[in-house]
C-alpha cells in the first residue's frame, strides 16, 4: 500500500488494517502531521516506511501483530512517535 506525494494531507488514519502483503510506504505528504494505524496485521511481517513527510509531528502505531519479522524506518523522526510497545 502508497501514500505518496499528497500535497493537502493533513491527517491520515487506518484502523484494522489486516491481511496485508508487507510493505506500506508512506512517503512525500507535504502537510501530513497526524499518522496513525490501529491494530495493524502483517502476514509474514513486512516493512513500514515512513520516509520524507517534513511536517509530519505525530506516528502512532499502537498494536503490531502478525509476522516473525518488522522493518520499520522514520525519517525524519516525529515529536511523537510510538511503534508497538517502544518509542523511536
Amino acid at each position: 500500500m502508497q501514500v505518496r506525494g499528497n500535497t493537502n494531507l493533513a491527517s491520515l488514519a487506518m484502523p484494522n488494517l489486516s491481511d496485508l502483503y508487507g510493505y506500506i510506504d508512506v512517503h512525500n505528504n507535504a502537510k501530513l502531521a497526524s499518522l496513525t494505524m490501529n491494530n495493524l496485521f502483517l502476514v509474514d511481517g513486512g516493512i513500514i516506511s515512513v520516509l520524507d513527510n517534513p511536517n509530519l509531528a505525530s506516528l502512532t502505531m499502537p498494536s503490531l501483530g502478525g509476522g516473525s519479522w518488522w522493518n520499520i524506518i522514520v525519517d525524519p523522526k516525529p515529536a511523537t512517535c510510538n511503534v508497538g510497545l517502544y518509542t523511536c
